[in-house]
């Protein structure tokens, strides 16, 4: 029901609402319904998939309505990147730390996945709005590098296929 509600519901506010200043508050307030929605109740399987596909429709809306100051905060964002960096990082924790990182089902417990939905939140925010900021603001690669690149493709592959298995073996180290 939520995955059809806010949609429609920003989707008439958008119509409804005349100022452009004000429109652009309907991202964020659909962002934080969508999340404390999650929080809140912890949905099993397929819900994750579900969520995934509220927050393609949110960036879709946000793309054509873009977020109050998101200009002015994807430059915070990307200048003060370890104030941030480093606050998830530790929310996230290390391998086989107490409390775990519920990495794929949603916990039972509101703080757990309080936590997991703040770290998505951060990351969220950080992918649409720095480049917003601006290149003078951001880091640019440059124009030569791009071919030399192209390995990153085959790295993030990599990455994505075997990353559950280190996984279970940082975790099994650390136990």
């Amino acid at each position: 029901m939520e995955s059809m509600l806010l949609p429609c519901s920003a989707v008439v506010a958008h119509f409804f609402l005349r100022d452009s200043e004000t429109k652009a508050w309907i991202g964020w307030v659909w962002l934080a319904l969508l999340q404390a929605g999650r929080i809140l109740n912890a949905e099993p399987r397929p819900g994750s998939e579900i969520h995934l596909l509220d927050l393609y429709i949110w960036s879709g809306f946000i793309y054509f309505v873009p977020l109050a100051y998101q200009a002015k905060i994807g430059k915070a964002i990307a200048q003060l990147w370890l104030l941030w960096a480093v606050p998830v990082a530790l929310l996230v924790g290390l391998p086989g730390a107490e409390p775990p990182f519920p990495a794929q089902y949603p916990s039972p417990e509101v703080m757990k996945r309080a936590r997991f939905y703040f770290v998505e939140s951060v990351f969220i925010l950080a992918f649409v709005t720095i480049p917003s900021a601006g290149k003078q603001h951001t880091l640019v690669i440059p124009q030569s590098a791009g071919p030399t690149l192209d390995c990153l493709n085959y790295l993030s592959l990599a990455a994505f296929c075997s990353h559950k298995a280190i996984i279970d073996v940082v975790q099994h180290t650390w136990r």
